[in-house]
């Protein structure tokens, strides 16, 4: 009989919420137990969807602006190290302009800098269009200090969705609305509120990492006439060597109706050519995440008309993007990750996040049965959050898989909406919190069998002692 690979996932966290909207770090892990928070005053922060791991650092950055309205308040962002054994790092604030423009910044990182995308100087009112300027900086890892700066003007709106970084160069990906018509307040029907949007398109650009050049290596313009009119939305990203994948949406939507048509496409690193191009029928929802390799492509696809989430776990082929196979997956997946078995991990979890649960599931990459699952849980109920996140939810909005199998997270404990529409531009609510949550593996005392079949699910559990604080903790662990 084949003997499986273990896999200890620490399921329980020490997780310290802040009441005052303080962006927050924590690890916790055998004798490696660290918390880091930050209080700058401040009243907001945007949610942290956008990390990055190297073997040098966990790297973040948040959004920090007062109000969501244009103030005098300190606006800009905030990118944060913290080593992966320790509370040792940096933070470095970077101001900005953002007025209106729920810019979302996003980072990556490898070991000759931080490199920080975000969307300046729009504001909402569709009869005066201001085009956006995007931001890029590279820092330095190891201090944060600023060693270059390229800002270019992008369409209207154009917010960045992601940056990924190789050897070769920059990747920094953005959703582009360009038509006249485009109108972001929509129109109040009845108390409902509708949104009509006629054009758009998503733009990929390679850059020199110097940030020398003011021009692109290349760029690539997805076509506003392929697919269904409607607005344009990336949902998610992937890159191996030699290819860049980018999956996401055309939709119309309306009070009741959403007309959705997901497409996929793969982008060669080196020319900014496509290779080829998905798009699915009507109805089929929009790609959610994706994991690849130089073997293997998978995607997560879902209709998010329909709540809760129903994803679909599919692998296809790198080279046309055809379906191998479809598994109705039945669960809310947040991301997928290939890990160095070649196995997949798929992140997923209760769609509010109420309990702070992170499920992880191995799923073989032969044929999609599941093979395997392990359960990550901070400890801490919902009913611990009442007076902490006002019982609203804590999203966990993205997911890494470190070489090492340690797992990062970052998200956000949040009240709820960004802030009402209309011309008061009221806000609703406040973030509260952001984080990072490392969860290394680690070797607890085994007390069970050690030894399993593939292609079965063990639910197997292991008892050891945080050394730290003295508390019994939980582990669960799977089988490969």
């Amino acid at each position: 009989m084949k003997q499986p690979k273990k896999y200890f996932i620490k399921s329980r966290l020490m997780l310290l919420l802040l009441v005052c909207f303080l962006p927050f770090v924590t690890k916790a892990g055998g004798e490696n137990v660290w918390s880091y928070n930050t209080n700058t005053g401040l009243t907001a922060y945007g949610p942290y969807k956008s990390i990055a791991v190297t073997d040098d650092g966990v790297f973040g950055v948040v959004l920090r602006n007062g109000s969501f309205i244009p103030t005098n308040d300190p606006a800009g962002i905030e990118v944060h190290k913290r080593s992966l054994n320790n509370d040792s790092g940096w933070s470095k604030f970077l101001p900005a302009n953002l007025n209106l423009a729920r810019p979302s910044p996003v980072i990556t990182a490898d070991n000759t800098g931080v490199y920080v995308a975000v969307k300046k100087f729009y504001y909402y009112d569709v009869f005066t269009p201001i085009n956006s300027v995007i931001n890029i900086t590279k820092l330095s890892p190891v201090d944060g200090s600023i060693i270059a700066v390229r800002e270019y003007t992008g369409l209207r709106q154009s917010p960045v969705y992601a940056v990924e970084v190789d050897a070769s160069g920059l990747y920094v990906i953005t959703n582009n609305y360009s038509t006249a018509n485009l109108n972001d307040f929509g129109m109040q029907q009845g108390g409902c509120y509708r949104r009509y949007v006629t054009g758009g398109n998503w733009l990929v650009q390679k850059w020199d990492k110097s940030l020398i050049s003011p021009f692109p290596v290349w760029e690539y313009t997805s076509q506003q006439s392929e697919g269904n009119l409607g607005d344009f939305y990336i949902n998610s990203i992937g890159m191996n060597s030699d290819n860049l994948f980018v999956g996401g949406s055309k939709m119309n939507l309306g009070c009741t109706t959403a007309t959705i048509q997901s497409r996929l496409e793969s982008i060669d690193k080196t020319t900014g050519v496509r290779n080829w191009l998905q798009i699915h029928p009507v109805g089929t929802g929009l790609v959610g995440a994706i994991a690849v390799d130089n073997i293997s492509l998978f995607t997560e696809t879902h209709d998010p008309s329909i709540f809760p989430r129903n994803s679909k776990l599919e692998k296809r082929r790198l080279t046309d993007g055809s379906v191998l196979w479809s598994l109705p997956y039945g669960k809310y997946i947040t991301a997928l990750m290939l890990d160095s078995n070649a196995s997949l991990d798929v992140a997923s979890g209760p769609s509010g996040w109420e309990d702070i649960k992170i499920n992880i599931e191995k799923v073989s990459t032969v044929d999609g049965s599941r093979i395997g699952n392990t359960t990550i849980n901070t400890g801490i109920s919902s009913a611990d959050l009442t007076n902490l996140v006002d019982n609203d939810s804590v999203s966990a909005d993205t997911v890494k898989l470190a070489s090492d199998g340690t797992i990062y997270v970052g998200g956000f404990g949040g009240e709820g909406a960004f802030m009402a529409y209309g011309s008061a531009y009221t806000s609703l609510k406040k973030f509260n919190a952001f984080g990072l949550i490392n969860m290394p593996p680690t070797n607890p005392i085994v007390t069970g069998p050690i030894s399993g079949t593939i292609n079965t699910v063990y639910t197997f559990s292991a008892i050891s002692t945080d050394l730290d604080s003295g508390d019994t903790v939980r582990y669960g662990f799977d089988w490969n």
